[in-house]
């Protein structure tokens, strides 16, 4: 064979093998805009938990400042939630997003790593990582988390719960969605793949009265008095912002405790109960950029609450 022959076929298969890279490249390009990286929030981390104390008195009592690491404290803060008394835990996840058009808009994730990590209140100490991805695939095939965090809430049997939100995972865009919820006992490690995870809440009829009258009992007044502004009216520019719930979303709660939030710069001067119950949120008191989580067990009142807020004369 010439060498001129040689050198044709040697560009041949030069310029072959360089449609096939090419050609690969473009693929592997097409596909990747297919995903996109999960939209939300930063991932919590413990380092923003500027303050965690039991209360004095009282280790149902809770107190959390919490660091914005992001524009957008209001979102971010949620994300830290609490076993009354024990415990503060989040959840870190990192993945990426696959949009389904079609007659129902659906979500494929394909998660890197979901973990629910846990720390004690009373000493900061680490306890546990909770490897929510591997619980979902081992106990719930065929599902996929759907970034609700994890929830707590009291169960039937006395015990506390953590609760994640998943969904089935969609072939395409015109499936419907179908929901779940992964929960499980904490103090057993026993796991519930459950359709509606209300059905392990211990709805007592106390706690139904704690709650309508938590809701009702002149809050609205107290706030405008009180020139609270709520977290999520975006219209007002106050910066005292104020919020308050009993524990948990409408659908998850434990039993007897409110959940109330306030910016550190709308916290009174002085207030003899609230800085004796939690002294070291007095060093936080004015602050910008931080949100105070504040936890109260026993059934509190709602005026027992709004007395912790009140700016106190000082003689």
């Amino acid at each position: 064979m010439s060498s001129k022959k040689k050198k044709r076929i040697i560009l041949a298969l030069g310029l072959g093998f360089l449609c096939i890279i090419t050609g690969f490249g473009w693929y592997a390009y097409k596909e990747n805009q297919r995903f996109s990286p999960v939209v939300s929030n930063p991932n919590p981390r413990f380092e923003d938990l500027v303050l965690m104390e039991t209360g004095n008195g009282s280790k149902e009592d809770i107190c959390l400042v919490i660091e914005k690491n992001t524009a957008d404290i209001w979102r971010y803060y949620i994300h830290f939630r609490v076993i009354p008394g024990k415990y503060v835990f989040f959840t870190e996840r990192e993945g990426k997003v696959e949009e389904l058009t079609g007659d129902a808009y659906r979500e494929k994730f394909y998660w890197d790593y979901i973990q629910t990590n846990v720390y004690e209140i009373a000493t900061g100490n680490f306890v546990q990582s909770i490897n929510v991805k591997a619980l979902i695939e081992e106990n719930a095939p065929g599902y996929q988390y759907d970034q609700g965090g994890a929830e707590a809430f009291t169960g039937k049997n006395g015990h506390i719960f953590l609760r994640w939100y998943l969904c089935d995972i969609p072939t395409d865009g015109n499936q419907e969605l179908v929901r779940k919820y992964l929960c499980m006992d904490y103090e057993t490690g026993e796991i519930y793949i459950d359709d509606i995870s209300r059905t392990l809440y211990d709805a007592t009829e106390k706690q139904e009265l704690f709650r309508e009258e938590f809701y009702n009992h002149g809050w609205g007044a107290y706030l405008e008095q009180n020139e609270f502004t709520d977290f999520y009216d975006e219209e007002k520019n106050e910066k005292r912002y104020f919020e308050y719930t009993a524990y948990g979303p409408v659908t998850a709660f434990v039993n007897g405790f409110a959940d109330i939030r306030i910016t550190t710069s709308a916290l009174p001067k002085e207030n003899e109960e609230l800085y004796s119950r939690f002294p070291g949120l007095k060093d936080y008191q004015g602050k910008e950029g931080m949100v105070a989580r504040i936890f109260l067990g026993g059934y509190p009142t709602a005026e027992e609450m709004q007395q912790l807020f009140v700016e106190e004369a000082v003689e």
